[in-house]
């Protein structure tokens, strides 16, 4: 399984298959996808080094409320998304 890598303003670290690049990343609904990969991955990631990655996009405001889960979603989705944008630049 080939693995890409994302590194996040030097706080979040972790790769994703390019399996799960694929799911996450493609046209329409990519819920089932980015929930399938995050149980995959079991990343655990720092809740408020999410917030700070997540802050920076200025794309939600929920921070107090959201879920360790959906912070984690959030950034699965966005890092395939910037892989994607990188294999076909």
């Amino acid at each position: 399984m080939k693995h890409q890598t994302i590194f996040s303003n030097g706080l979040i670290e972790f790769e994703l298959p390019s399996e799960c690049v694929s799911d996450c990343s493609g046209m329409g609904d990519a819920t089932e996808a980015v929930e399938h990969w995050q149980r995959e991955l079991n990343l655990n990631l720092n809740r408020e080094h999410m917030i700070t990655e997540l802050s920076e996009y200025g794309a939600w405001d929920d921070f107090d409320t959201a879920t360790n889960e959906t912070l984690e979603q959030r950034l699965i989705w966005l890092g395939a998304c910037d892989i994607n944008e990188e294999l076909f630049d």
